[in-house]
Formats: C-alpha cells, structure tokens, sequence
C-alpha cells in the first residue's frame, strides 16, 4: 500500500492526529480559542481579544500580516517536509470554520527537527495556532474542508524560512 505521495507506508513513519489542546501543544507554542467576544464601537462591531505575545528576535523587524485560502489534505496523508522561522513567532488566525491539520517537532542539537518530538494534532474550528520561533512544522493545511486564515509573523534583516525534508516520511491519519 501506498501514500499519497507514492511512498510505502511501510517506510514512513505513523502518527495518529489526536486533538488539538493547550495542554498538548504548549511546548511547540500556543493554541488560541477564538471565541469570547464582547460589543465595542458603540455596538457596532464585536470584539475578540487573543491574549498573546507574538515574540521575535531581530532588530527593528516589520509585522508581516498575509491571507492563506488552505486547501483539504486528503487523510491519510503524508508529511515529507517541516519548515521553521528561527528569528520569529507564527500564528494563524481562522477567519473560517475549519479544521488545521497540525504537525510540528522540536529542534534537535543539530537544529534540524528532532523526530523524537513529532507531535501530530487535529484542531477544532475557531482555534488560532500560534508556533514559537524556532518550532518545526508541516505547512499549513486542514482536514475535509478548505480554510481561511490570516498569518502574523515578524519580518527582519535576515531570511527566517528554513526547509527541512524529513528523513522518514510522516504519515498522518485520524484514530480509527
């Protein structure tokens, strides 16, 4: 049997996405929830406040603020690439109802993703990712529904995108 990248599953490795919590994902960074809102300009408009910090380490850096219309993963599926942004924090806003597909590792003393640590997680609609600088992981996608989301990151003097392939390719699918 095969992935949908042609790889044998045999040869990848296997993750099971489990949800997406605090609790689980804190030491990759943040989840978000996006849902306590009150009324503001006069009740023109309500207001949701994500209580955060999007930390950066560079001098005099830019807020580089983007639209991502995501496209569905078809599950199972496999991950053969994870991305970093040493020098800043990532967060991802939802601004549709969507399920993200979240995958992420932590750097090994190589600084390349440390396997050991890959964490694969399914998110709830309205949740914002938020990825600590320096944090590993696949790009942004969901499961069974395409997505809207606003990304937020620092831009500074120096490139702060690093690709990295996998040495196993990662499988990831839902409990089942």
């Amino acid at each position: 049997m095969s992935s949908d990248t042609g790889v044998p599953v045999s040869e990848a490795s296997a993750h099971v996405l489990r949800p997406l919590t605090a609790d689980a994902f804190r030491r990759f960074g943040q989840v978000l929830v996006t849902d306590a809102t009150y009324t503001v300009n006069l009740g023109h408009a309500d207001r949701t406040d994500l209580l955060t910090c999007l930390a950066h380490r560079e001098t005099a850096p830019q807020l580089c603020l983007s639209h991502f219309d995501v496209r569905p993963m078809a599950l199972p599926a496999t991950i053969t690439e994870l991305e970093a942004h040493p020098y800043t924090a990532q967060i991802f806003l939802p601004i549709s109802e969507s399920r993200p597909v979240v995958v992420v590792a932590l750097a090994g003393p190589d600084g390349r993703p440390d396997p050991h640590s890959l964490a694969a997680f399914l998110g709830a609609p309205g949740q914002a990712i938020l990825y600590d600088a320096g944090v590993w992981h696949a790009g942004l996608t969901t499961a069974s529904a395409p997505g809207r989301f606003l990304m937020a990151m620092w831009r500074g003097s120096r490139p702060d995108t690093v690709v990295e392939p996998l040495p196993r390719p990662l499988v990831v699918d839902l409990a089942g």
